[in-house]
């Protein structure tokens, strides 16, 4: 797990597939009551400062796990604590690895170059790869992802 606090009181917040092991990676519904009740209880035991209305985004793949962005759009006020989150779900998304080190990608299927830092497609690395490649790079996802495709120069294709 990952937590980083942002700007306006707003958080992103990195979980992998084993945090949720027996979520159904395509149901919506199931999806969302989950991860509210782990937002509640990962904001009770780290002391985080979540309080107040978010909109929050969670971004999907079942071999990496989810990427949630929560975006603070209102205090309730001083003295109330609560939590309350629209929540907003894109299954099946895609995530990139970003690296100084296009070594640190020789298992990628896909890499891209763009402004000094080389991407990776993750799904094709196993859990481990996984763990070992996050430790250098950071997780893109989303319209970050479609922005690298567009704009990146593809370097490397392998077939698996």
């Amino acid at each position: 797990m990952y937590v980083e606090e942002r700007e306006e009181g707003g958080f992103c917040i990195y979980a992998n597939n084993q945090y949720f092991p027996s979520l159904d990676w395509n149901d919506k519904e199931e999806i969302s009551q989950n991860v509210k009740k782990w937002i509640y209880k990962i904001n009770r035991i780290y002391h985080l400062s979540l309080a107040g209305f978010y909109k929050m985004y969670i971004y999907l793949n079942p071999k990496v796990g989810m990427m949630m962005e929560l975006k603070k759009l209102e205090d309730f006020g001083m003295d109330i604590k609560t939590i309350d989150l629209r929540i907003v779900i894109y299954l099946n998304s895609d995530f990139l690895i970003e690296v100084d080190d296009i070594d640190c990608l020789k298992n990628c299927q896909e890499i891209y170059y763009d402004q000094n830092h080389f991407y990776g497609n993750v799904d094709v690395l196993s859990q481990e790869g996984i763990l070992k490649v996050v430790e250098w790079g950071n997780f893109l996802y989303g319209d970050k992802v479609e922005e690298i495709k567009r704009r990146g120069k593809k370097i490397k294709t392998k077939k698996v």
